[in-house]
């Protein structure tokens, strides 16, 4: 709601690098990904502003393709600095692209909003990208996100409830 409202600035991006080194299936890493995204909730979620209210909407499935470009080592920090923009968040929060510095060197740089992911998140979304790039079957998730941010909200909010009654 904060970055909707500063105008879609970058503080809430969530930018991270992986290098890559060795044989890549371009093909393989773009599956991996798609299956991530029809696994997880979260990067199949947008949001609108309906009557002055954030509106998320989670979508069945959303059009993505990593971005493909060939650079020099010295051209890749470039790319990156460029590649962190801001997010329109009535698209789906996530953008990935595949910098080629060599024939088995790739830069991959992946960008998701704050509002689906945390820090934690992120490092769930890249091992299991990890792992279906390398063909592996996941087990199905018992939770979403959204679930786990219900929770949080709603333990802060007993939280408050509970400090009121205190000084109250």
């Amino acid at each position: 709601m904060l970055s909707h409202l500063e105008g879609g600035e970058v503080s809430y991006n969530m930018p991270g690098a992986l290098i890559i080194e060795g044989s890549l299936d371009k093909m393989r890493l773009e599956q991996a990904f798609r299956q991530l995204i029809a696994r997880h909730e979260a990067p199949r979620t947008r949001f609108e502003m309906v009557d002055g209210e954030v509106i998320q909407r989670i979508e069945s499935g959303v059009a993505f393709s990593v971005e493909h470009v060939q650079a020099s080592e010295e051209e890749t920090q470039q790319y990156a600095q460029d590649f962190v923009r801001a997010f329109d968040l009535a698209q789906a929060p996530l953008r990935v692209q595949l910098v080629e510095t060599g024939p088995e060197r790739h830069v991959m740089l992946y960008d998701m909003h704050h509002i689906i992911s945390d820090g934690v998140t992120e490092g769930i979304i890249v091992q299991e990208f990890s792992q279906l790039y390398e063909g592996k079957e996941l087990p199905p998730l018992r939770i979403q996100y959204k679930d786990y941010a219900v929770w949080q909200h709603a333990d802060m909010q007993s939280e408050r409830s509970v400090s009121r009654k205190a000084t109250g």
